[in-house]
């Protein structure tokens, strides 16, 4: 059986190179970083030997890494100032990434901010085109993730990303499938029915081979009330049966599964062993 990855966002603290070893010791396989501080809009730069740094101790634990945009972000600003800055930030982080030796980049497709969904969806394709032509030749996947609806964010249906990937047209773009954000935006995971509609919504907008990561999360608020509150694994309105009816389905298994769950009562580590106790009872693990 293959190897299932299972992970969560982590802090670089100071030092990315020291991900992987502290993956493994939450008891995780695969991780999410920030290459640079999420609210600053400063640029960052990667120090001299990092990335052989890295490199050798993801080989060492066996540990590939993810990064995801900043939280400043927003492609569909309709402030044309506000745009250019948000591109020179998106750039200076893919740059980042590609200088660590990583290929994934994970953002959030941004908020119109009142000015219509089909204004904001052509400013991120004017925004992801710009970009993406900064870097013709690079090792590079950008995930588009699904989002809450609230604030008038685009991403939340499979639709708007299949728009974006279409009208981009660059085949190094991918989606991830939050479900926490799904779930904001009335995808409800929690039958093998509707699980299947999900995927199948993805399968048919954009293909489930260009769905690469799953933000594993559990929801504070019910179906389609859109707050975005992550919930720890179980702890939801998913629930306990919601996950295992998730990490039952192979296509979910199949990708990577990183975790944004709140760290206050419970850990990352702590929801690990949640899921790794699901599929230990699914025999899967």
């Amino acid at each position: 059986m293959s190897t299932i990855r299972i992970g969560a966002h982590m802090a670089t603290k100071g030092d990315v190179s020291t991900v992987p070893k502290r993956t493994t010791e939450i008891g995780g396989n695969v991780a999410q970083i920030f290459v640079k501080n999420p609210r600053s809009w400063k640029t960052g730069e990667i120090k001299e030997g990092m990335k052989e740094k890295l490199q050798a101790e993801m080989v060492k634990y066996d540990v590939p890494i993810f990064v995801h945009s900043g939280y400043l972000v927003n492609m569909a600003t309709p402030e044309e100032e506000l745009r250019k800055k948000v591109m020179h930030l998106i750039s200076n982080e893919i740059s980042m990434t590609i200088q660590l030796g990583l290929k994934y980049y994970n953002v959030h497709p941004g908020s119109h901010r009142g000015t219509g969904e089909k204004e904001g969806l052509e400013r991120i394709v004017r925004t992801l085109s710009e970009v993406m032509s900064m870097f013709p030749n690079a090792d590079l996947c950008i995930l588009l993730e699904s989002v809450s609806p609230k604030g008038g964010n685009i991403g939340y249906k499979w639709e708007h990303m299949k728009y974006i990937m279409d009208e981009v047209g660059d085949p190094r773009i991918g989606v991830t499938y939050d479900t926490c954000h799904g779930f904001d935006a009335g995808y409800d995971p929690r039958t093998p029915e509707t699980l299947d509609m999900i995927l199948n919504e993805i399968d048919k907008n954009v293909g489930l081979d260009k769905l690469h990561m799953i933000h594993l999360n559990d929801s504070m608020y019910p179906l389609g009330v859109a707050k975005d509150r992550h919930q720890n694994i179980g702890k939801g309105y998913i629930g306990m049966e919601g996950m295992k009816n998730l990490l039952s389905n192979p296509v979910i298994r199949s990708k990577s599964i990183v975790l944004e769950t709140p760290e206050k009562a419970l850990t990352h580590a702590d929801d690990i062993k949640t899921i790794k106790r699901i599929l230990k009872e699914l025999e899967l693990h």
